[in-house]
């Protein structure tokens, strides 16, 4: 494993890829720049529109069962949300076929995990809320 210094943060966990971060900072490259090329990855267009890339041709991204997809159609409907240009996403979901879970935008994403205190990584971060301490109850609304 190289020797790292203590002059540069860390940006990966993978020994060689830091080494070449270090490697590139000690040459004058800036943070941005080394940290691209250490990780060979341009950087990415995270737009809305980015993101929503596809919806209204696979609002699945898969092939579900069609009783699958009626009856979450059917369930947001009854809720009163369009599905017009939105993606289900599962992993939002309380429940399947949660209308929440219908989702058009990288705030749509951010609203739901912020409203349940659930964390996620990826094209949208949020921080998990910090759950009860023990003995002491949640509120739920069921």
């Amino acid at each position: 494993m190289p020797r790292r210094s203590n002059k540069w943060p860390i940006v990966s966990s993978v020994p060689h890829i830091q080494q070449k971060y270090e490697d590139m900072r000690a040459a004058g490259e800036s943070h941005n720049i080394a940290d691209m090329l250490a990780h060979q990855k341009g950087p990415q267009l995270e737009t809305d529109t980015m993101f929503s890339r596809g919806f209204a041709i696979d609002p699945f991204g898969c092939n579900p069962e069609p009783l699958t997809v009626e009856t979450y159609l059917g369930e947001a409907r009854r809720a009163g949300v369009s599905t017009t240009g939105k993606r289900y996403m599962s992993s939002l979901a309380a429940y399947p076929g949660d209308p929440e879970a219908w989702v058009d935008s990288k705030g749509d994403v951010r609203r739901v995990c912020e409203k349940r205190g659930w964390g996620c990584e990826g094209k949208v971060n949020v921080t998990a809320r910090p759950k009860p301490k023990s003995g002491a109850k949640e509120k739920r609304f069921i």
